[in-house]
């Protein structure tokens, strides 16, 4: 199941966050229209786990935090409330409306693509993220094959840095970590020849 435009009229950013606060499943927000999220999967799962258990791990004495998908990353200008499959805040939490449930300030965001997401991901989500002061890292991570797409922010704009090698390291420059593309994917079934 894919990503579902509501093709109501649009809401208010307000009336979205009261829907969402009694909603069984989390939908995003942009611009006035709720966007279902997609069902999960196995693998998705699998590397969700992994990936936060290891930036969990990796940070545990620093002052960054990561986070899973539970809480939402807003953009203010775009009033745009995403829930991202992780992200990393160094230093203090900068809540977004006075609820603990969103942050403005990550320093790094990671979605986990699926045919039914990479087109939001790569486009609207992205665009929408750069447009954070805080963003310095963007990531994507397939579920079906071995890649690791990672978009850094310097000084002249994006770089594009792609790892595919399970035996390889991927490095969150962000935030000083590194991790082994073999743990990222531990347990998760490759389609045939995508390793």
């Amino acid at each position: 199941m894919g990503d579902v435009v509501e093709k109501l009229h649009p809401i208010s950013p307000e009336e979205y966050l009261i829907r969402e606060d009694k909603a069984q499943e989390k939908s995003e927000f942009i611009d006035g229209y709720v966007v279902s999220m997609a069902g999960t999967s196995v693998p998705l799962e699998r590397i969700s786990r992994n990936l936060v258990s290891e930036l969990h791990f990796s940070l545990k004495n620093k002052s960054s935090e990561v986070f899973s998908s539970e809480v939402k990353v807003a953009i203010g200008h775009k009033k745009a409330f995403y829930y991202p499959d992780a992200m990393v805040v160094c230093g203090d939490l900068s809540y977004a409306r006075g609820r603990n449930d969103m942050i403005d300030n990550p320093i790094l965001i990671i979605e986990i693509i699926s045919p039914e997401s990479e087109i939001r991901d790569r486009g609207e989500k992205f665009l929408s993220y750069q447009t954070l002061p805080s963003l310095q890292e963007y990531v994507l991570i397939s579920q079906n094959q071995v890649n690791v797409e990672i978009f850094s922010k310097d000084e002249k704009g994006w770089r594009y840095n792609r790892y595919s090698d399970l035996d390889g390291k991927i490095a969150f420059q962000s935030v000083g970590v590194e991790v082994a593309l073999r743990d990222l994917y531990d347990r998760v079934e490759m389609e045939m020849g995508a390793q």
